[in-house]
């Protein structure tokens, strides 16, 4: 009994990593579409600048104008759609294999028919 429950376990991880994978490609494709651009959580409009932050430093020398960042966006979209779908795919691959190889034990387990 205790290897059922740790199978159903692994069953739902499979399915995290999908619905992870599916959300990731959501964001990148859909999301990312048409960013707002922004500065710390604040919203930025063309000709704004945003002083960059550091680990010791809210506020840095080096800044970055709004099309800097916009295009720091666009560039991204690409590697999040990428990933999503990487994740996607990797999560369907074990759901399926983990499928195929209970579909195999439990035909194993049942041992061949007698007529």
């Amino acid at each position: 009994m205790r290897y059922g429950t740790a199978w159903s376990w692994r069953s739902a991880l499979d399915w995290v990593i999908v619905a992870v994978g599916l959300v990731l490609l959501w964001w990148g494709i859909i999301g990312m579409a048409s960013p707002t651009v922004s500065c710390r959580g604040a919203v930025m409009a063309p000709g704004d600048v945003c002083h960059k932050s550091s680990y010791t430093s809210v506020r840095t020398g080096t800044v970055q104008t709004y099309d800097q960042r916009r295009r720091a966006v666009a560039q991204s979209r690409p590697t999040v759609i990428v990933l999503g779908g990487v994740t996607f795919a990797f999560g369907l691959g074990m759901t399926v294999s983990r499928s195929r190889a209970r579909q195999k034990r439990a035909g194993a387990a049942t041992g061949p028919r007698s007529a």
